[in-house]
């Protein structure tokens, strides 16, 4: 009989394991007169410190060992490993718009560079001088924070001669994003060691798509504009919130692409970014999903009814949708029973509609949640 393969993990000790074992060394030195390392003793003193250099030098290794691998290396050692993919971690960004401006003549002009502020104090800069009294707005600095709705309150930072301080926002102010966390960056990386091999796999689509900073999801949809086509489907869930995690623009392909209309916002940005890595005879057209939103409807939470209860089903029904809903594919039943039924404070519940599976009316179509009502 052959002999089984004995893999063992090695453990790193801890440093009360290695004091321990050093002052238990001591006493086995066989030294004379020392039967016992006395806590406050000189020699035991020297072993508590041999300790804790052992226990770093234990503690370094382990952390090299972690580096070794791109499933637990961190920080710059996980860049390294993401780099040898052409994957990086997503810079933060800002966040911008389009506003109005009321004046008191159409020929008063505010200038790049002016200061519009939200009542938070948040700062955002005009890119251009205003054009029929609008002007294209960018948040001062990077991040989430930069993201608000459409009907925000605005107001100009300093007062100009003849300008309304009163600021419209025409669209909500979306695109600001956070640097990347680390986990997420590294699940990207992972991607990329999996896929690697080939160019033009739908896997390489959607991790292309994923590397734009504000593209949170994408999908792949094979010759969905004819053959030799390939629709790729994205959603800016953080980016993007005023909007729901749509994508502020319009589908399109990239602008050197001559053979489709070009896109705008983000989606020009993902299809700008895939044209540099895609297939030379692919036309890829960025699209946003068309929202498809289902109503719930949930009954007998008995005395479970409460608003903190009620907006926990809410946010795990939202989670359900962005981790199982995609363009065009049925889900199932299964998946909101488990999402509601996953939460521990709720032991009763009935889901009254829907109760059959949800088939999306075209590819493009993404279930999304719409309205919760909940009875008694």
């Amino acid at each position: 009989m052959g002999m089984g393969r004995h893999i063992m993990v090695f453990t790193t000790p801890t440093l009360r394991e290695l004091n321990e074992q050093t002052q238990q060394d001591i006493i086995n030195a066989g030294i004379p007169g020392i039967d016992t390392a006395l806590q406050n003793s000189v020699i035991g003193t020297i072993g508590t410190v041999q300790a804790g250099l052992g226990w770093q030098h234990f503690a370094y290794l382990d952390y090299i060992a972690r580096q070794a691998v791109p499933w637990t290396a961190t920080e710059e050692y996980l860049a390294g490993w993401g780099v040898l993919k052409n994957v990086y971690q997503k810079a933060p960004t800002k966040a911008t718009a389009t506003v109005q401006f009321t004046t008191i003549d159409q020929k008063v002009i505010v200038p790049k560079g002016s200061i519009i502020k939200r009542p938070d104090g948040w700062s955002y800069v005009t890119l251009a001088d205003s054009i029929d009294n609008k002007a294209q707005i960018e948040s001062v600095d990077v991040g989430l924070n930069g993201n608000a709705s459409q009907g925000i309150s605005l107001s100009l930072g300093n007062p100009l001669a003849g300008v309304n301080t009163k600021v419209t926002a025409l669209t909500p102010i979306t695109g600001g994003s956070d640097l990347e966390d680390e986990e997420a960056y590294r699940t990207r990386v992972i991607e990329a060691y999996r896929i690697s091999g080939s160019v033009g796999r739908e896997q390489e689509y959607i991790l292309w798509a994923k590397s734009v900073p504000q593209v949170s999801r994408a999908w792949v949809g094979r010759n969905g504009f004819g053959i030799g086509t390939v629709v790729v489907w994205i959603m800016c869930d953080e980016a993007n919130l005023a909007t729901h995690g749509f994508p502020v623009g319009d589908d399109g392909s990239a602008t050197p692409e001559y053979r489709y209309n070009p896109a705008t916002g983000d989606q020009l940005e993902v299809a700008n970014y895939i044209w540099q890595k895609e297939p030379v005879t692919a036309l890829v057209i960025i699209c946003s999903p068309i929202a498809m939103p289902i109503d719930f409807v949930i009954s007998d939470l008995g005395i479970n009814n409460t608003l903190a209860n009620q907006e926990t089903i809410i946010a795990a029904l939202k989670d359900m949708f962005q981790r199982e809903a995609a363009p065009g594919v049925s889900l199932h039943s299964s998946a909101w029973e488990r999402a509601v039924g996953s939460i521990t404070a709720i032991n009763q519940y009935n889901i009254v509609s829907p109760t059959e599976t949800i088939i999306p009316s075209s590819p493009g179509h993404l279930p999304i949640l719409g309205t919760v009502i909940f009875q008694s």
